[in-house]
């Protein structure tokens, strides 16, 4: 039977010496728990012929056949029957480091792919608690803020998408864009930019220098002292959002795959959110969907909510279809967040608040005072009468 309502799901996987947990709940009224036997060996393949099946000529097959194997030997049959029930909410899956380099928006039902069918979103599991989000100071400007950074590897192609995605995001009510060249700044430079932004948007070559939290870099190419995701997690105001995108093409893309839980693992131990979208940037279609992204979280949409606009549905084979599915496309953070810089409300250091006060008059109520006479319990209701009485 189908649910009846459309609550958010949360499945949470946990994988330990060849057993995989799973718990699938909405917080409500569902819960189902089950495990699986998966040999480590098994969970590694899954990993490793990602790309090779991504990459064939014949990938749509190729595509469903790694996908029923995912959502067969990955997820519990208990589990996969509500998967199947389940209409197209938002589902938070939450893994542990054994399972992120796993595909899991490629799991196939035999209907529809997890990644097309739900807005589906990750969450690092960790075994202490995760650092608070940081509270933009009092006065800070109420304006989505974007920094899109390119020009690490190839600055002229990088420069034409980011100028384009910078025409594309203008018109957008409550966001204001800037594009930087990395080659053309300084790292102090850079790094109070970083600090002074929402969502920093790098483009192209990072998956060459993001490589892990010891030489994860950024910018590096013309003999600067390269930034490094360590730094930029440890502002005292880093961006809520990163946003990771180019480099989908073979070995490439396979790496930037293999570097993903590193990077994570970071940035999710700060609070900043992490995006991933691997499709060729050189892509017209691209530039929409992440323009709605945008103009979504700039509207106050939670960044679940915004994320449907980059995995639209698209049936065809066409190259958008392509980029909303599978690795191209990894969202690490907490889908319930809202980016918007006034979101927190009040703030530590305002220390002053709104109070509402009520004043009503009942009828003929000097008359009711006098015939009552004052309660001694109640202080306000004394003044009345003496009030009252002096008339």
């Amino acid at each position: 039977m189908a649910f009846a309502d459309a609550r958010p799901l949360n499945l949470l996987l946990r994988w330990h010496d060849g057993v995989l947990s799973a718990c699938l709940s909405n917080g409500h009224d569902l819960g189902q728990i089950a495990q699986q036997m998966v040999g480590a060996s098994r969970l590694k393949q899954f990993s490793a012929d990602v790309w090779t099946t991504w990459h064939q000529t014949d990938k749509g097959l190729a595509r469903e056949h790694l996908g029923l194997a995912i959502f067969k030997e990955l997820i519990p049959a208990p589990i996969r029957h509500l998967l199947v029930q389940a209409e197209g909410v938002a589902l938070q899956l939450q893994i542990n480091e054994s399972l992120m380099s796993v595909p899991w928006e490629l799991a196939f039902d035999g209907q529809r792919y997890l990644g097309r069918k739900f807005a589906l979103y990750r969450q690092l599991l960790r075994d202490g608690p995760q650092a608070r989000a940081r509270i933009r100071p009092a006065g800070y400007s109420r304006h989505l803020k974007v920094l899109i950074l390119y020009g690490a590897t190839d600055p002229s192609a990088d420069q034409a998408y980011a100028q384009a995605l910078e025409t594309r995001l203008d018109p957008i009510e409550g966001l204001s864009a800037r594009v930087m060249a990395v080659t053309d700044e300084g790292r102090d430079t850079l790094l109070r930019h970083i600090g002074h932004s929402d969502i920093v948007h790098c483009l192209g070559g990072w998956p060459n220098l993001l490589a892990s939290p010891q030489v994860s870099t950024f910018g590096a190419s013309n003999g600067k002292a390269p930034l490094r995701i360590g730094e930029i997690v440890k502002l005292t105001e880093p961006p809520r959002l990163l946003i990771l995108e180019g480099a989908s093409g073979g070995a490439q893309g396979a790496d930037a795959l293999a570097w993903q839980p590193a990077l994570v693992q970071v940035a999710s131990a700060a609070g900043v959110d992490t995006l991933f979208r691997l499709a060729p940037q050189s892509a017209p279609e691209s530039l929409g969907p992440m323009a709605d992204f945008y103009a979504a979280l700039a509207s106050g949409q939670r960044l679940g909510e915004a994320l449907v606009a980059l995995r639209a549905p698209a049936e065809d084979a066409s190259l958008a279809s392509e980029a909303s599915l599978g690795p191209d496309l990894v969202c690490y953070g907490d889908a319930a967040a809202l980016l918007t810089p006034d979101e927190a409300g009040p703030h530590p250091d305002d220390h002053l608040r709104q109070v509402t006060v009520l004043c009503y008059d009942l009828v003929e109520s000097t008359s009711l005072l006098r015939a009552m006479g004052a309660d001694p319990r109640s202080a306000p209701l004394e003044r009345p009468a003496e009030c009252a009485a002096r008339q």
